[in-house]
């Protein structure tokens, strides 16, 4: 009886249990499917910071997954921390229930970020370290490395400006000094990256590896020439920093100690020789450290110690004639120092002036193009306090005189004198020291360009060169004296003005013009005399430029001389260049409103098309007067004079200049057309292309409503009603609006019909269009040939009627 007593009980115990199992089941199923699917996350600690009753006991029971990983691979804790970042007494509160029940902060997501590397990288610049330490304190790993190799110090070292004592604190944790991410960067050298002395010798002083490259080659030693802290660099070579080391560009430490703007770069430099630092080094390119010397730091605009280091190196045996891959060295690199003692020092040294790069340019080009430019703001800001050095200046040119052939030439056959020669500000002064010290005044370029064409912006130094011997009638290899090209170019460049009187003062024959280049060259007095006394030749004749009188006389602004060619017979309507554009087109594409009335009162051919690489057409004057500067009084004066706001400028889709005012949105020059009888609706069947903008229903009528698009078809309703329509196919005829209507009859392709009024609006075909009411014309016959009545009327869609042209 005991036993039998025993076995029931334990079948009652059994039977119990695997129902508390079964329930337990049951009620985990429950919570899974109703909280843990991978796109849960946000909404769950949605129901963590509600304080969900049914949410925080599946997870008290355990029925929910604490660590559940989430879609993209993220748990509640990471989830809550990327919404309360910045709200530490929220997360906390929330975490604290989280990992009471489980949660683990080393958890990453799929990028390998946790929560403690979250919470360092969005830190913030309020620097509240709560969360932090927070995660500190129950367990988070300072070890911790993201997929692309960021670490926590890594994160900490990124900022320029960063917290040292946080810093210090994962320093004495433990926290990985020596790892690179994929990003490049190692904690020491984004240090450098933000010349943050004090936590690059934080960094060292901590362990980080002064030899540990990142992954583009970067190596610490490099970056710490480049900031140029003494102090840094001697830290690194005691911590056994390798010298000789290479970037992707194959830099060396020295490269960068010699181009840093620091102002103990020298001292770095004989440090760096001092411990065996290859004074001969080459990049990628053939730069040596000596060439970077020449220029000066790297600084442009203010003296620095560049001859200094010139003489240290060269006394280091650095090679006085090394060029790069272009065959440049530290003569020309040096040549903007302006210094006659470095240039001294270079020929003591062996340095050869007479050496040209692959351009063909010795020191003596690179020093002349140093001293000179063509940029006001550089003039002002770097090359004025040079050129107040004009002695030296001087001296510097009968050096290099001495040293190089001063008619030596470039690949481009250019002289020292084509160079200083070739700028809108005035070098006279340089000019004449290279006169004086034998510069070819009429040497010529490899198109026969000599030194006064190149000088032709600056009078003075024109009428220098033409004082010193310049011949003024020199032809280049085009044909075409100095004076030939500033006359072409005066209506460009009205500056050239002087220069061509100094020109033709000098010229040795007077020159015969044509009248049509009188015209050009804006000698309207000349012009204006030969028409006084006649019709001279090639009144109306094109010039080579395909070019007519008329033109360059629009061209030139001359109102005076436009109205007497005009006067004496000029077409007004023909084409001009290779563009076919008319004098009135110029005048509208130069938005020269004065001229396109004047133009106007001549009553040139309005409705001319002019190519366009938009429409199928071409432009007219009115759209090309229809955007832009002075559009709306350009736009009025066409319209006032005729111009047909209807005019088709691309076939295919109908689209005319008010369509095309109306579908940019250009609200003022749309309703000026509309004014004027532009119809924006021109042509339905692709209405939607230029009509499909909520602007255009404001164009077309403001008292639309446009939340009612049956309203808005009812409204452009005066734009189509009482015009012929043409059918595009055959089309039924319905006795009322809409598909489910009757059918009545049916027309055939081509049928003529007035539109009588608008309806619902529907879309066929992915058409967009509304129902009209209809009139059948004379003359019109059915689907089957047969005639139908004049005056049948009935509904069709729109969309399959286009305006008869």
């Amino acid at each position: 009886m005991e036993i039998l007593k025993k076995l029931l009980l334990i079948a009652v115990l059994a039977v119990v249990s695997l129902t508390c199992f079964a329930q337990r089941k049951k009620d985990e199923q429950y919570y899974v499917e109703r909280y843990q699917s991978p796109y849960d996350a946000k909404n769950n600690v949605s129901l963590l910071y509600s304080k969900d009753k049914d949410f925080k006991e599946g997870i008290e029971k355990g029925f929910i997954d604490v660590n559940y990983r989430y879609e993209y691979g993220e748990t509640l804790l990471l989830e809550l921390l990327q919404q309360y970042t910045y709200e530490p007494e929220i997360f906390i509160k929330i975490a604290e229930f989280l990992i009471k029940n489980g949660a683990d902060p080393n958890i990453p997501d799929e990028d390998g970020m946790t929560p403690l590397l979250y919470a360092v990288t969005y830190m913030g610049y309020e620097r509240d370290t709560k969360i932090i330490q927070f995660l500190l304190d129950n367990g988070a790993d300072v070890n911790a490395v993201t997929n692309d190799g960021e670490t926590i110090l890594y994160e900490l070292c990124s900022t320029s400006d960063v917290d040292i004592e946080l810093i210090k604190d994962f320093i004495a944790r433990g926290a990985p000094i020596n790892i690179s991410s994929e990003y490049s960067f190692t904690p020491l050298t984004y240090a450098l990256y933000h010349d943050n002395v004090e936590l690059a010798k934080l960094l060292i002083e901590s362990g980080a590896d002064v030899n540990l490259k990142d992954n583009d080659d970067h190596y610490p030693l490099n970056s710490a020439c480049d900031t140029g802290d003494l102090s840094l660099v001697k830290l690194m070579l005691e911590k056994g920093a390798d010298v000789t080391v290479t970037d992707e560009d194959n830099w060396t430490p020295l490269h960068y100690a010699v181009y840093s703007y620091s102002e103990e770069n020298i001292e770095i430099v004989k440090l760096l020789v001092e411990n065996g630092a290859d004074v001969n080094a080459r990049t990628k390119r053939g730069f040596t450290p000596l060439i970077y010397a020449g220029w000066d730091n790297g600084n442009y605009w203010e003296d620095g110690n560049g001859f200094e280091m010139i003489k240290y190196l060269v006394s280091q045996n650095a090679d006085i004639n090394a060029k790069d891959e272009d065959g440049y060295n530290v003569g020309m690199s040096s040549a903007r120092l302006i210094n006659l003692e470095c240039c001294k020092f270079l020929a003591e040294n062996g340095f050869d002036f007479t050496a040209c790069d692959d351009e063909g340019q010795n020191p003596f080009h690179h020093f002349i193009s140093a001293i000179t430019c063509d940029s006001r703001e550089d003039f002002f800001n770097y090359y004025v306090p040079r050129l107040e050095r004009e002695d030296e200046i001087a001296e510097l040119i009968s050096f290099y005189a001495s040293k190089c052939d001063i008619n030596a030439k470039t690949n481009d056959e250019e002289t020292v004198l084509h160079l200083a020669a070739s700028s809108t500000i005035d070098y006279t002064q340089i000019l004449e020291s290279l006169i004086e010290n034998g510069a070819d005044v009429n040497a010529p370029d490899d198109y026969n360009y000599t030194p006064i064409f190149y000088c032709r912006s600056c009078p003075n130094m024109v009428q220098f060169l033409i004082d010193s011997g310049a011949d003024v009638s020199v032809k280049n290899s085009y044909g075409k004296t100095c004076l030939d090209i500033c006359e072409e170019s005066v209506k460009y460049n009205p500056s050239l003005t002087d220069t061509i009187k100094i020109l033709k003062a000098n010229m040795k024959e007077e020159k015969v013009y044509s009248f049509v280049q009188l015209v050009e060259y804006n000698y309207s007095e000349e012009a204006m005399e030969m028409l006084r006394n006649g019709n001279p030749e090639g009144l109306d004749d094109y010039d080579s430029n395909g070019y007519t009188p008329l033109y360059y006389a629009v061209f030139n602004k001359n109102y005076d001389l436009v109205e007497a060619l005009i006067e004496k017979g000029c077409d007004i309507d023909k084409t001009q260049g290779k563009y076919g554009s008319t004098v009135l087109y110029f005048a509208v594409d130069h938005r020269n409103l004065d001229m396109v009335k004047l133009l106007l009162k001549y009553q040139p051919d309005l409705s001319k098309h002019y190519r366009s690489e938009w429409y199928s057409e071409g432009d007219t004057v009115l759209s090309k007067a229809a955007y832009g500067d002075k559009s709306y009084e350009l736009t009025k004066c066409l319209l006032e004079a005729g111009a047909d706001p209807n005019a088709v400028l691309d076939n295919d889709s109908g689209l005319t200049v008010t369509a095309d005012r109306c579908n940019e949105g250009d609200e003022k020059i749309a309703e000026l057309l509309v004014e004027y009888g532009g119809n924006p609706f021109a042509t339905w069947t692709s209405w939607i292309y230029w009509a499909g903008a909520e602007q255009t229903y404001s164009i077309v009528n403001k008292n639309i409503d446009y939340d009612n698009e049956q309203a808005v078809y009812r409204g452009l309703e005066k734009y189509f009603k009482d015009k012929i329509y043409v059918a595009t196919d055959n089309l039924r005829i319905r006795n009322g609006s809409g598909l489910s209507s009757r059918t009545i009859t049916a027309m055939k392709k081509g049928t003529r019909v007035k539109i009588l009024e608008a309806d619902d609006m529907q879309i066929i075909d992915d058409i967009h269009s509304c129902w009209v009411k209809i009139e059948v014309m004379p003359g019109s016959v059915d689907s089957e040939g047969k005639p139908l009545a004049s005056g049948t009327t009935g509904w069709c869609f729109l969309g399959y009627l286009e305006q008869e042209r």
